[in-house]
Protein backbone atom coordinates (compact mmCIF):
# COMPACT_ATOMS: atom_id res chain seq x y z
CA UNK A 1 0.00 0.00 0.00
CA UNK A 2 1.33 3.10 -0.83
CA UNK A 3 2.84 5.91 1.98
CA UNK A 4 0.68 9.56 2.27
CA UNK A 5 4.11 11.06 0.69
CA UNK A 6 4.24 8.64 -2.07
CA UNK A 7 0.12 9.79 -2.01
CA UNK A 8 0.74 13.37 -1.96
CA UNK A 9 3.67 13.25 -5.28
CA UNK A 10 1.25 11.56 -7.13
CA UNK A 11 -1.89 13.53 -6.75
CA UNK A 12 1.09 16.65 -7.79
CA UNK A 13 2.02 14.54 -11.03
CA UNK A 14 -1.31 14.02 -11.72
CA UNK A 15 -2.22 17.39 -11.29
CA UNK A 16 0.33 18.29 -13.35
CA UNK A 17 0.19 15.93 -15.96
CA UNK A 18 -3.69 16.59 -16.06
CA UNK A 19 -3.17 20.17 -16.71
CA UNK A 20 -0.54 19.96 -19.51
CA UNK A 21 -3.28 17.28 -21.39
CA UNK A 22 -6.06 20.22 -20.80
CA UNK A 23 -4.01 22.77 -21.96
CA UNK A 24 -3.24 21.10 -25.30
CA UNK A 25 -6.69 20.35 -25.86
CA UNK A 26 -7.33 24.27 -25.46
CA UNK A 27 -9.34 24.19 -22.11
CA UNK A 28 -6.98 26.81 -20.73
CA UNK A 29 -9.57 27.24 -17.60
CA UNK A 30 -9.36 23.55 -16.48
CA UNK A 31 -5.68 23.47 -17.28
CA UNK A 32 -5.24 26.52 -15.16
CA UNK A 33 -7.27 25.04 -11.88
CA UNK A 34 -5.64 22.00 -12.29
CA UNK A 35 -2.05 23.20 -12.62
CA UNK A 36 -3.00 25.69 -9.59
CA UNK A 37 -3.39 22.36 -7.48
CA UNK A 38 -0.26 20.78 -8.53
CA UNK A 39 1.19 24.64 -7.71
CA UNK A 40 0.43 24.39 -4.32
CA UNK A 41 1.27 20.73 -3.22
CA UNK A 42 4.76 21.25 -4.52
CA UNK A 43 4.96 24.25 -2.45
CA UNK A 44 3.33 22.96 0.58
CA UNK A 45 5.58 19.76 -0.01
CA UNK A 46 8.92 21.83 -0.48
CA UNK A 47 9.34 20.50 -3.53
CA UNK A 48 11.59 23.32 -5.52
CA UNK A 49 12.20 21.95 -9.40
CA UNK A 50 8.54 19.96 -9.32
CA UNK A 51 7.22 23.68 -8.29
CA UNK A 52 9.40 25.24 -11.20
CA UNK A 53 7.91 22.68 -13.36
CA UNK A 54 4.43 23.21 -12.17
CA UNK A 55 5.06 27.34 -12.55
CA UNK A 56 6.46 27.01 -16.34
CA UNK A 57 3.69 24.93 -17.41
CA UNK A 58 1.16 27.66 -15.30
CA UNK A 59 3.21 30.37 -17.69
CA UNK A 60 2.82 28.68 -21.00
CA UNK A 61 -1.34 28.50 -20.48
CA UNK A 62 -0.85 32.24 -19.38
CA UNK A 63 0.72 32.46 -22.94
CA UNK A 64 -1.94 30.65 -24.66
CA UNK A 65 -4.00 33.12 -23.63
CA UNK A 66 -2.51 35.97 -25.03
CA UNK A 67 -2.78 37.16 -28.79
CA UNK A 68 0.75 37.66 -29.80
CA UNK A 69 -0.35 38.54 -33.76
CA UNK A 70 -1.08 41.69 -32.11
CA UNK A 71 2.55 43.03 -32.02
CA UNK A 72 2.90 42.39 -35.79
CA UNK A 73 0.26 45.26 -36.89
CA UNK A 74 1.66 48.22 -36.88
CA UNK A 75 4.66 50.17 -35.44
CA UNK A 76 8.58 48.69 -35.64
CA UNK A 77 7.34 45.64 -34.82
CA UNK A 78 8.02 43.04 -37.54
CA UNK A 79 10.76 45.33 -39.10
CA UNK A 80 13.51 43.16 -37.15
CA UNK A 81 16.43 45.38 -35.23
CA UNK A 82 19.60 45.21 -36.90
CA UNK A 83 22.38 46.52 -34.96
CA UNK A 84 25.12 45.98 -36.51
CA UNK A 85 24.67 47.51 -39.92
CA UNK A 86 24.69 51.23 -37.45
CA UNK A 87 27.80 50.55 -35.54
CA UNK A 88 30.92 50.84 -38.44
CA UNK A 89 33.51 48.18 -38.53
CA UNK A 90 33.91 45.36 -36.96
CA UNK A 91 30.85 46.32 -34.83
CA UNK A 92 32.22 49.08 -33.38
CA UNK A 93 31.67 52.72 -32.83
Amino acid sequence: MPTSGRLSRLARARARQRGSALAWEGELEAAEAELGVAVELARVQGRTAALIDCLAAQAAVHCARSDFGAGGRGGDAGRGVSTSARRGPRGRG
